[in-house]
């Protein structure tokens, strides 16, 4: 299991990512995230799932080898901060999301990878 917590200073939320595991072991791992008790609710989906819980946005991977499902939960994350922060997703708010994908990218999907490359190797 590799696990990775990012805090989004702009708008004020973490995101916490586990992969590599099934959907009970990444629920176990947030409930254990810094001795807060969260308690997070993640579906059984085929890839993985998102759910926000208290303004912080939580995803599952099952298996962090797919760089695209990776890529494509984390868009789901950037859909959820803007939501939990009231901003529509519309050609308005297009640059705001392009921004918070590439910043997830820089700040959750490269260090997850870099994790699980050292554990391989």
């Amino acid at each position: 299991m590799i696990t990775h917590l990012a805090y989004v200073p702009i708008f004020t939320c973490a995101v916490f990512l586990v992969g590599d595991c099934d959907h009970i072991e990444a629920m176990d791992a947030i409930y254990a995230l810094e001795g807060k008790k969260t308690r997070c609710e993640l579906t059984d989906g085929p890839l993985g799932s998102v759910r926000s819980v208290g303004g912080d946005v939580f995803c599952y991977i099952k298996d962090l080898e797919a760089g695209s499902v990776m890529f494509h939960e984390l868009t789901h994350v950037a859909c959820s901060i803007m939501e939990i922060h009231g901003i529509p997703l519309c050609t308005e708010t297009e640059e705001v999301m392009a921004y918070l994908v590439g910043w997830l990218k820089i700040n959750v999907m490269d260090p997850i990878y870099e994790k699980r490359e050292a554990l391989l190797s």
